[in-house]
């Protein structure tokens, strides 16, 4: 388990080295001056002069890039061009709430999902099968934002059920914190459920049909005890496959969750930052996104070795 995880550890460094050379480059080839973004068309020429001296945007690009890869190293994610503020103490501040939402629409798809797909693959051809196949072909189809608007509409304005923006900090308030996050969770949750149902349905089916399923009922096990034990357990690693790569692209979906939701979080400040071309920004919260995504991959990848026997013996 440990040289698992040593290794992987160890192929994730240069994934994101390569990310933040990437996201660097593609910033610094965006046409226009990041300096007049900021300081806006009335500033003067030595205003924008000194700026560029600041935060050394007349370097060389490589210079730049080890300056800001070095600071990294030294924990100094750099300054906000607009407000001076560490950039470290905004991710700090953002931060939770962005996991918070990440972490409750993952709960709502696992228990949404994985029971409506082992229902459809037990139930195989019946209503329930057909019902569940149609819902999650509709929640793929439906982007993020079109889920927040119609759930706004229907939840916050006809019914004044959950507030339609803003976010209280759970240690104030976990109450109505649940019930900022619920929607905006919601939103989320309804294209993995979609994708989980599927693939709990698929993994389950081809379960049901090995030999050692049908031994076990021959022996008389309850069927509820089959199902959950043998039959789920065995058809665990894809649905985890599947849950470890969506909760990355949770993470990216937060983007324009947030801006529907007026939440304070890492897409909020990624997407400002991006149109004001705060580049400082946008490279922290871009790597911090990269990080969770590796991460999310790292704990389905030792899920998978806790999952299966023979790939811990491997593993050792």
């Amino acid at each position: 388990m440990a040289q698992a995880l040593v290794r992987r550890l160890l192929i994730a460094i240069p994934i994101l080295f390569g990310m933040s050379l990437v996201v660097f480059v593609i910033l610094r080839l965006v046409p226009g001056d990041p300096a007049r973004a900021v300081l806006g068309l009335n500033a003067t020429p030595e205003l924008i002069a000194q700026m560029h001296r600041t935060f050394h945007l007349d370097d060389p690009i490589y210079v730049q890039y080890l300056a800001w890869i070095g600071g990294l190293v030294r924990g100094d994610f750099c300054v906000d061009y607009r407000s001076d503020q560490p950039i470290a103490q905004l991710l700090v501040q953002d931060l939770p709430v962005t996991l918070e939402l990440v972490i409750v629409a993952m709960l709502m798809s696992i228990i949404i999902a994985i029971p409506l797909g082992a229902l459809a693959a037990v139930r195989q051809g019946h209503v329930v099968d057909k019902v569940t196949q149609g819902l999650g072909l509709v929640g793929i189809s439906m982007p993020d934002f079109w889920i927040g608007i119609t759930l706004i509409l229907l939840f916050s304005l006809s019914f004044q059920w959950f507030p339609s923006s803003g976010f209280v900090p759970f240690t104030q308030d976990p109450l109505q914190n649940l019930k900022d996050v619920f929607l905006p969770s919601l939103s989320l949750a309804v294209g993995l459920a979609a994708v989980l149902v599927r693939i709990t349905r698929a993994a389950m089916l081809t379960v049901l049909e090995q030999d050692f399923i049908r031994s076990t009922r021959a022996r008389g096990i309850r069927e509820g005890s089959v199902i959950v034990r043998h039959v789920l357990r065995n058809a665990a690693i894809p649905i985890v496959t599947v849950i470890g790569m969506q909760a990355g692209y949770l993470v990216g979906g937060t983007i324009v969750v947030e801006q529907v939701f007026a939440l304070p979080g890492i897409g909020n400040l990624l997407l400002n930052a991006t149109l004001s071309r705060n580049y400082p920004i946008v490279q922290a919260a871009v790597l911090v996104l990269g990080i969770s995504f590796v991460v999310t991959n790292l704990v389905a990848d030792l899920m998978y070795i806790v999952l299966n026997p023979r790939l811990r013996t491997a593993s050792e």
